[in-house]
């Protein structure tokens, strides 16, 4: 599943999307597993840098990660950052979903 998000930035407003790809192309950035929640707790400028850029690669492949520093600059980061979070929040699985064979709930993986 994914889901996407505008977001203005860089002097238009842009699509960012939060799927499996998203994530995993954020993990071989930076090295960080985006798994654990704990990436948002502390996070530093390469962080929010690469979440968006790999959100917005998703919508345009040719992005750079210096355009996303150029478009965000050090005044936009709390702001970016928060619409950052409420995304990656709204792509996480809701922990529980309905089984189609049986209507039984089980757990997501």
């Amino acid at each position: 599943m994914n889901r996407k998000h505008k977001y203005r930035l860089g002097g238009k407003v842009r699509t960012f999307v939060f799927d499996l790809n998203t994530m995993c192309e954020f993990d071989q950035i930076t090295g960080m597993n985006s798994l654990h929640d704990a990436i948002w707790e502390k996070p530093s400028f390469n962080t929010i840098r690469a979440m968006a850029f790999c959100a917005l690669k998703r919508t345009d492949k040719e992005v750079t990660l210096d355009q996303v520093g150029e478009w965000v600059g050090v005044n936009k980061t709390g702001d970016l950052l928060r619409f950052l979070i409420e995304a990656y929040i709204d792509f996480q699985p809701e922990g529980k979903e309905k089984s189609e064979d049986d209507g039984k709930k089980k757990a997501s993986v």
